[in-house]
């Protein structure tokens, strides 16, 4: 399929990314809204679930042949050519704590491979959105990465401490906060967009869904980065731990989470 073909794909996604900002202010201004505990023990509002029943709705009636993937009402046709990625609130427990570092990613997969995606952090308004091909963009502002080339020099933050040591890595995050030059942690969407904009180097993730990273991972390749999964194959449905990069440190960091 032709590149310049997604576009109309991607016009309709901003459109839902649009009306979905308006719903997730509302319900962020007035904290009117209950939290629920899902079986992951993973927090879920009425924010969450309106918004991806939002998108999905406008997605599906403008594309009925479509798929979808998304956080909350899981997966619906997951197999067709084209499926969409929803994750209506990434950062659900910001959200609820009133912090700012929470965004809608969404994201369009064709025969499995990421085309589009649109990463929209409204508090921050910072919206970050790439289409195959057509390079990577903040605010309509083209995008790339940092062009920092050895760790030692590197930027890099990380995802939830628990996760690296369930799963038997943190001893390699230690082995990276002593080789780089600066290390932080704050997971969620916020670091991903920082490293397609080159202010961070490096974002190490230790338990993710396609959704929470599908968007960054056409955002930071078209911005000139990469993202794979820790054993370096390609992000993909079954994704759970990710490195996201400005393709220079890729394989050094790659190598020490190994």
């Amino acid at each position: 399929m032709r590149e310049s073909a997604y576009s109309e794909f991607f016009s309709a996604a901003l459109l839902a990314i649009i009306e979905a900002e308006q719903i997730i202010l509302d319900y962020f201004h007035n904290q009117n809204f209950t939290i629920e505990i899902k079986a992951d023990d993973s927090p879920v509002t009425i924010a969450d679930k309106t918004v991806e029943s939002l998108i999905k709705t406008r997605l599906h009636k403008a594309f009925p042949n479509h798929g979808f993937f998304g956080e909350e009402e899981g997966a619906d046709s997951k197999d067709v050519e084209f499926v969409w990625s929803i994750d209506p609130i990434d950062g659900t427990k910001n959200f609820i704590r009133g912090l700012p570092f929470f965004s809608t990613e969404l994201a369009l997969l064709h025969e499995g491979k990421v085309v589009l995606g649109i990463s929209n952090a409204p508090l921050l308004k910072s919206r970050l959105s790439a289409v195959l091909g057509q390079s990577a963009f903040a605010n309509d502002k083209q995008i790339h990465v940092s062009k920092v080339a050895k760790l030692a020099n590197g930027y890099v933050s990380h995802g939830g401490i628990k996760h690296f040591a369930n799963n038997n890595i943190l001893d390699n995050l230690v082995t990276i906060s002593k080789t780089a030059h600066a290390i932080r942690g704050f997971g969620d969407s916020w670091s991903f967009q920082q490293v397609a904009q080159g202010k961070l180097d490096a974002m190490i993730e230790a338990r993710i869904r396609l959704w929470d990273v599908a968007a960054h991972t056409i955002i930071i390749s078209e911005a000139g980065g990469s993202v794979t999964n820790l054993d370096s194959s390609p992000v993909n449905f079954d994704s759970t731990k990710v490195l996201a990069t400005n393709g220079l440190l890729h394989q050094e960091l790659l190598d020490l989470l190994c």
